[in-house]
Formats: C-alpha cells, sequence, structure tokens
C-alpha cells in the first residue's frame, strides 16, 4: 500500500526594497510550518513534502522561495526541530500565483510525488485564486487553502479576490494583471 504524501505549498510573495520578507510572507511561512507539524504527526516525515515558492523577484537578493527556505529553517530549528530532516523542495521559478502551482505540481512529478492531498498557505484575497489553480494542477483531490495575513490595499483586495481571478484563468503569465496594478498604483 502506497503511503500518503500531503503537500503543503506556501505561495511566495515579493520581496521588500531591502530584500527582506514583508510580514505577509513570514506569516504564510510560520503557517506553513504549523501546517506541516500538523500534517506529519502520526506519519513518517517522508510522506509530508514542504514546497516553497516563489521567484526572484528582485534582481539583487535571493528568490522569494529561498529566503522562503531560510525562515522555514530557522522556524524548525527554535522549534526544536532537525530541519535537514523535513522534505523541502524550492519552487524558485514562478512570478505569478498560476505559476506557483504549474511549475510545483512539475517539479513533484519530476520526483515521483503525486500527492493525496495538497494544503496551499494563501494571503486571504488571494485564497480563490489559489483553489482554482489548486484544482487546474490536481483536479479531483482534497485541496485545502489556509488564509493568512492580508495587508494589501483594500482596491488590491477587492480585485485579488474577484477581476484577477478571472484575469489569472485567462492570463495565466500576468501581462494584464501587471498592467492592472500599475494603472491602480498611478491612481
Amino acid at each position: 500500500m502506497k503511503a500518503q504524501k500531503t503537500i503543503v505549498m506556501c505561495l511566495g510573495e515579493r520581496l521588500q526594497e531591502d530584500g527582506t520578507m514583508h510580514v505577509e510572507h513570514k506569516t504564510r511561512v510560520k503557517a506553513a510550518f504549523a501546517q506541516y507539524q500538523k500534517a506529519s504527526s502520526g506519519y513518517e516525515p517522508s510522506d509530508v513534502v514542504v514546497v516553497l515558492t516563489g521567484g526572484k523577484t528582485r534582481s539583487e537578493y535571493p528568490s522569494e522561495a529561498l529566503q522562503s527556505k531560510r525562515y522555514f529553517e530557522m522556524i524548525a530549528t527554535e522549534a526544536g526541530i532537525d530541519a535537514d530532516k523535513i522534505f523541502v523542495i524550492v519552487e524558485d521559478v514562478s512570478l505569478t500565483t498560476a505559476q506557483n502551482f504549474f511549475c510545483t505540481k512539475k517539479l513533484c512529478s519530476d520526483r515521483g510525488i503525486f500527492p493525496d492531498k495538497v494544503i496551499a498557505i494563501a494571503r486571504t484575497s488571494q485564497a480563490l485564486k489559489a483553489r482554482v489553480f489548486a484544482f487546474w494542477s490536481w483536479p479531483f483531490m482534497a485541496v485545502d487553502v489556509i488564509k493568512t495575513l492580508d495587508t494589501k490595499p483594500l482596491w488590491y483586495r477587492a480585485l485579488d479576490s474577484t477581476v484577477l481571478v478571472l484575469l489569472a484563468v485567462f492570463d495565466p503569465h500576468a501581462r494584464i494583471r501587471n498592467f492592472v496594478e500599475k494603472l491602480f498604483r498611478k491612481l
């Protein structure tokens, strides 16, 4: 009988101008660690895979995913857990929510990981997009979306949870979304 595989997937967040992680991002990584602990209870550690996502959004700093990994390891160490014993995949190519999911699925498939359950950690306004792309990536599978802190401006949260979901479906590379964001920043 094959072991149950759970993926705990933490969506990235653009790094701040100084290369540090935003409080939203740190909150998601903490939530990913908590979900890892919960999911691994009663299972072999290798049955739970943590995927930290996010590409290089600032050329002079490491990728979002690599920053997440460093923070995740620090949290694990503080909790008395050997971070080297946690199966962590760094997905550091994606720049959009859609790409987070598609790249994660490919990385997992390439490693022979076919999950029974996916737990995605996203900010509140991103949750619907996360659910849509999780379904596209792993149809007919149990997917939980854990909502975390959302400090985006109200206009962005409204867009992200409605209009940007539709745009993401029809424009997974985010060309339209980027245009809309630039337009609203000028207002």
